[in-house]
């Protein structure tokens, strides 16, 4: 389910998402909105890629896949395995985001982060 998220206004000025496409930091933007509250997901660039981009079936899940793989290199996101499921998390998720009642994530840890 997509949840509300904040962008704050210095976000516009990040330097690891200015080494990225333009589409890249939408999808980025986007996959706040579909994380859970400690700032995980599914690493799932066909389900991010219907979710995000639904009205622009010229963009690909493929096009999803390079854009994370650039926010990964850029430090903007972490994919890693847990439980056997490839995740995506933010490393900076509490630095930008502050749930008010966050709920327990079902998805597991990094392991390089948390």
């Amino acid at each position: 389910m997509a949840r509300i998220r904040s962008i704050k206004p210095e976000a516009f000025h990040s330097e690891s998402l200015s080494q990225c496409s333009v589409e890249a930091e939408r999808t980025f933007w986007g996959m706040s909105t579909l994380a859970d509250d400690q700032g995980r997901l599914r690493d799932q660039p066909a389900v991010i890629n219907g979710a995000l981009w639904c009205l622009r079936p010229q963009h690909t899940a493929e096009a999803v896949d390079d854009e994370i793989s650039q926010l990964v290199t850029a430090g903007a996101l972490c994919r890693y395995v847990a439980d056997g499921k490839h995740l995506i998390h933010f490393p900076t998720w509490d630095e930008h985001q502050k749930i008010s009642h966050p709920s327990k994530s079902r998805l597991g840890a990094c392991p390089k982060h948390e």
